[in-house]
């Protein structure tokens, strides 16, 4: 079970999808952003979810379930670079 950033339960990696990982990145009552510019929550989550940091992670996750994780984080990543972009608009 990986802590993905999104409020659902997630089964492949076709159920992260950009609206779920910004409604759960961007929720005002998430206790460990409260009161943080989106900006900075996002930049946060980019420098936890980034493909190296990760990789050291995967390790961890039952070999038959790495590739999916690394699939699942490669798209938290992309959604949340693009996110950034939004906001910065």
């Amino acid at each position: 079970m990986m802590p993905w950033p999104v409020f659902h339960t997630v089964t492949s990696p076709e159920s992260i999808t950009y609206d779920a990982v910004k409604e759960f990145i961007l929720h005002p009552l998430r206790p460990s952003a409260e009161g943080m510019p989106s900006r900075r929550k996002i930049a946060t989550e980019l420098l936890r979810w980034h493909s190296d940091k990760f990789g050291q992670i995967v390790d961890r996750v039952r070999s038959d379930h790495q590739d999916a994780a690394k699939q699942c984080a490669g798209l938290v990543e992309r959604w949340l670079t693009a996110l950034l972009t939004e906001v910065q608009t």
